[in-house]
């Protein structure tokens, strides 16, 4: 395998990827309280070390940080959902980001 750098004013610039899996979260549940499996990001490429930033939207709370997360929730007779959204910075390659995200959806009390 070949690696290949480019160096641009003393900063090395190196093409990286970034996913989540899963890379999407459907899922009935009964009423209450729940917590995702792990959403964990994959990193390919780049030079690291890297910073992981992870948020979401809905009526959701992450748990966990770093390489991976889980949403815990909470519902009744309802569905909650939104979008989890990571960013990751490539600290040893010129503070370079990108983002992945992927959508979650748990229907609390009725069976899909």
């Amino acid at each position: 395998m070949i690696n290949l750098l480019m160096v641009v004013g003393g900063v090395v610039n190196s093409e990286y990827s970034v996913s989540i899996s899963p890379s999407d979260y459907f899922t009935s549940a009964p009423n209450g309280s729940f917590t995702t499996p792990y959403f964990e990001s994959s990193v390919s490429g780049g030079v690291g070390p890297y910073a992981y930033q992870w948020s979401v939207s809905g009526l959701s709370t992450i748990v966990g940080e770093g390489e991976k997360v889980r949403i815990k929730t909470g519902g009744y007779n309802d569905e909650v959902g939104g979008v989890l959204s990571l960013t990751v910075t490539d600290e040893g390659n010129g503070n370079a980001e990108l983002s992945a995200s992927c959508n979650y959806s748990i229907l609390f009390g009725v069976p899909r």
